[in-house]
């Protein structure tokens, strides 16, 4: 007698599936349309598009006024950011209401958060000492018209 064995990965389960022969044909297309359709409905939205953001934390006692742009990636989970000429790339948490990363650095971390309703950005450095936050507000940009792709 023959068995199909069928595992299905999709974060957070495992599935372990094994159909007899006779019924296997039916029962794996069963359940792989039925396993799509799931993902479809409930899966993470693959046409949600990047959003793109220029943030700016205005000049305060002894720090220079600080400008960064945002690309954020739902889909991915992650945050693009550009300053001071540095390019970086980080895991971020998206809820409903904002989107907070951080950034490790030698004696501490800074935690970044977007406010997604008032575009409030934080920037709360972290030390071993003290920690020191800043506050900034953010603009919506739209894609440059004149890209290619």
């Amino acid at each position: 007698m023959r068995f199909v064995v069928v595992i299905v990965i999709y974060a957070p389960f495992v599935t372990l599936l094994v159909f007899s022969n006779s019924a296997s044909r039916f029962a794996v297309k069963r359940y792989c349309f039925d396993l799509l359709l799931l993902l479809f409905l409930f899966g993470t939205p693959v046409w949600a598009q990047p959003i793109y953001l220029s943030c700016v934390i205005p000049p305060e006692k002894k720090s220079p006024e600080f400008h960064a742009d945002f690309t954020l990636d739902e889909t991915t989970g992650t945050v693009l950011f550009e300053f001071s000429g540095q390019i970086l790339k980080e895991p971020a948490l998206f809820t409903s209401d904002k989107v907070v990363w951080k950034f490790p650095f030698v004696g501490g971390t800074i935690r970044r958060t977007i406010n997604r309703v008032t575009l409030e950005y934080t920037d709360e450095t972290i030390g071993s000492y003290k920690t020191y936050t800043s506050k900034g507000t953010c603009q919506v940009m739209a894609a440059s018209t004149d890209r290619k792709f």
